[in-house]
């Protein structure tokens, strides 16, 4: 299974992005400070709905918003299907 996109909205330092992938290989450069770890922490989050970095969802939550959604496409390298999959958090959230 690969990752083909990814939509990210108020995570961290990141208000929107939509990012496509190569099937091959991809390359995520930038200055310091502009969101590289936070795309790959925003893998991480979609594939297990936590943060490698913290456990506090307002830390992850872009300032002065009210929630995150992290939505991605994937493909079935093997039978080419494709699938969207997603999770949005809120910080109103009681559990």
């Amino acid at each position: 299974m690969s990752l083909t996109a990814l939509t990210l909205q108020h995570f961290r330092n990141i208000a929107l992005a939509e990012l496509d992938f190569h099937h091959g290989c991809n390359i995520i450069v930038g200055d310091n400070g502009a969101g590289k770890t936070n795309i790959l922490e925003s893998i991480h989050y979609l594939s297990l709905a936590h943060s490698f970095r913290t456990s506090q969802l307002k830390r992850i939550i872009q300032a002065d918003r009210e929630y995150l959604q992290v939505v991605g496409k994937v493909r079935e390298s093997k039978a080419g299907a494709h699938a969207t999959l997603g999770v949005r958090k809120s910080i109103t959230e009681t559990h």
